[in-house]
């Protein structure tokens, strides 16, 4: 005879007449059961510490400023614990003001440089010079290796904004920060070339009108022809000044400045001139 199947908590059990049967089945469903709550109770158990821990942590967390965060991201630093650096600042990052993330940027960069991970590194290098981009590593609070990546990221940002200038000039100056200049340099780049295209083509219509003239008529041969000859000098003026502002932002967008505020600058610079009957000498002293 067939009998049909109990299914419950991954076990078969089959289901007769017997009385044995069915206290067996019951006995099971009753571990099954107990088993069942004593696993829920403890999951909640362990759901609410967590919940707890976490709680208490957060508020934890709100205690402290984010200037706390930044002093004690800096201690670290000095101590040379680095990764303790990048795991505060980077956890506390969405919270820093505007006035702190310079300081924030620049023990981030220096903490991956010294880890070392180059390409966090360079990335928050680069947030630094958009912020101030004539600063330079301090040579006292630096490394080599700081030194090193640093360089290498202004070079690469360096070429990205020349080459970025080449198309449309003022594009450079604003990529690394400088976005004033970057629209001053891009409306006057647009206005002189839009001159230059507009004197030309007044230069050429001058010059159409000219070869119209008749050869007998001499008074108006010269008017036109003077006419003609201005708006000639005008257009390569125009141009000279365009192709100047031009060359000026691709070589400004280029150029690698250094901020003397953060930077180990020449302080004092004294020249000698030594003259004799035999020629004269030129020499130099630099102080630092």
């Amino acid at each position: 005879m067939l009998y049909p199947e109990y299914i419950f908590s991954c076990r078969m059990v089959r289901i007769g007449t017997d009385p044995d049967y069915h206290n067996e089945v019951s006995r099971i469903i009753y571990l099954d059961m107990k088993n069942y709550c004593s696993t829920f109770l403890l999951m909640q158990i362990i759901t609410f510490c967590v919940i707890i821990i976490n709680f208490g942590s957060s508020q934890d967390i709100k205690q402290r400023t984010p200037s706390d965060v930044l002093k004690e991201a800096i201690e670290d630093y000095n101590r040379g614990d680095f990764f303790s650096t990048v795991r505060s600042l980077e956890d506390a990052l969405p919270v820093f003001p505007a006035e702190d993330m310079f300081e924030v940027n620049k023990y981030l960069a220096f903490s991956y440089s010294r880890i070392p991970n180059i390409e966090e590194a360079d990335k928050h290098f680069r947030v630094l010079l958009k912020i101030r981009p004539r600063w330079r590593p301090d040579p006292e609070e630096s490394s080599p290796e700081i030194e090193e990546i640093f360089m290498s990221t202004r070079r690469e940002m360096s070429k990205e904004a020349g080459m970025c200038s080449c198309f449309i000039p003022g594009i450079g100056q604003m990529m690394k920060g400088e976005n004033m200049k970057g629209i001053v340099l891009l409306a006057a780049s647009a206005t002189t070339f839009i001159w230059t295209i507009t004197s030309w083509e007044i230069t050429n219509q001058q010059h159409r009108e000219y070869l119209a003239v008749e050869p007998g008529d001499t008074v108006l041969l010269n008017r036109t022809y003077d006419r003609y000859n201005n708006w000639y000098h005008i257009s390569y003026v125009s141009t000279g000044v365009f192709i100047a502002v031009y060359a000026f932002t691709v070589f400004d967008a280029y150029r690698i400045r250094t901020d003397p505020r953060s930077a180990r600058v020449m302080k004092n610079i004294q020249f000698d001139y030594t003259g004799s009957e035999n020629g004269w000498q030129l020499g130099y002293t630099v102080r630092f």
